[in-house]
């Protein structure tokens, strides 16, 4: 179990150390954020369950689309740097360090979704949001 926690505590760091970790954050919090204001806000008015609904809708994609580039980046980094075979011949199981690496990979996305919180919050100040909906579609979000 120390294992697990020792590659994703790794993984996590090298998505924070890096400008990558941050691009990928930015650019999907600004796309996300673009279409929430041109859909969901965009247009008539609308009931606050209808805006959060939307608002799910849309961010699901953009989560979809990080998910692949993090996933593509946790054995891509290995082969790059050149260290897949010292990551494979270590004295740790193949099954703890994809899980591990998945770890990394969650709790970075967890990081992503907690900055879109301030969107929820704008539907807030003008309407009411049931903490159930949010709660569901937060976690929806993470694993999808």
């Amino acid at each position: 179990m120390r294992a697990i926690w020792l590659i994703a505590r790794r993984e996590l760091a090298s998505y924070l150390r890096t400008w990558s970790g941050y691009v990928i954050i930015s650019l999907a919090v600004g796309v996300s954020a673009l279409l929430f204001n041109a859909f969901a806000l965009g247009g008539a008015e609308q009931r606050s369950s209808d805006v959060l609904s939307e608002f799910f809708r849309d961010t699901s994609g953009v989560t979809m689309v990080v998910g692949v580039f993090l996933a593509m980046r946790l054995l891509a980094e290995e082969q790059q740097r050149g260290t897949m075979a010292l990551l494979f011949s270590s004295p740790v199981r193949e099954v703890e360090v994809v899980v591990g690496k998945y770890l990394s990979g969650l709790l970075f996305m967890g990081l992503f979704l907690a900055t879109t919180l301030f969107m929820p919050a704008l539907i807030l100040v003008h309407g009411k949001i049931s903490v159930g909906h949010l709660f569901a579609g937060y976690l929806g979000l993470l694993l999808l």
